[in-house]
């Protein structure tokens, strides 16, 4: 195999890398913030079902006050129920450490990625770092979602698209040309 082309295959490599990481940080961002937005709605709706407070406010004496009252009194308690196996935390826990990792790959990557357009070229450095980096991805791919929200992951591939123009990015030449 020629040099050339596994410089090209290795550069090739790392802008791929980047890209799909830094689809990933936003991915991971946006449903980390989702999650967290649904486990705070369902403890503030718990929280207030089990308030004694709430259920003897006049509002809920009487009437469709009455009936909704038992209705939302029938909502809590399922969620109460519910909750637990939903294990809302251990998935934030996890969606957290995604985003870090992502998050700290797309900082790492864009560094090597812009070493590589200011020195035109691959120095053996960049290629250590990237198979380091390319190590610590393997281990957080291991908890990513195993099937990932193809809208989401369309819309954020949108964004890095427009956020990163591949046509500016250099490339060594393929052996032959």
């Amino acid at each position: 195999m020629a040099r050339g082309d596994s410089r090209y295959r290795t550069v090739h490599n790392l802008y791929d890398t980047y890209h799909k990481v830094a689809v990933n940080r936003k991915y991971y961002s946006y449903r980390l913030d989702a999650l967290k937005q649904w486990n705070t709605a369902i403890e503030i709706v718990i929280a207030v079902g089990v308030s004694s407070s709430v259920g003897t406010l006049a509002l809920w004496q009487a009437g469709i006050g009455k009936a909704a009252w038992g209705l939302l009194g029938g909502v809590i308690s399922i969620l109460a129920i519910v909750k637990p196996f939903l294990q809302l935390p251990k998935q934030v826990e996890r969606y957290s450490r995604l985003f870090v990792g992502n998050n700290e790959a797309t900082f790492e990557l864009k560094k090597l990625v812009d070493e590589v357009q200011e020195h035109r070229g691959l120095p053996p450095e960049i290629e250590t770092k990237f198979a380091a980096a390319l190590e610590r991805l393997r281990q957080i791919e291991v908890d990513e979602d195993p099937l990932q929200n193809k809208r989401l992951m369309a819309r954020f591939e949108n964004e890095v698209n427009a956020e990163v123009s591949v046509k500016k990015l250099w490339l060594p030449r393929k052996a032959g040309e």
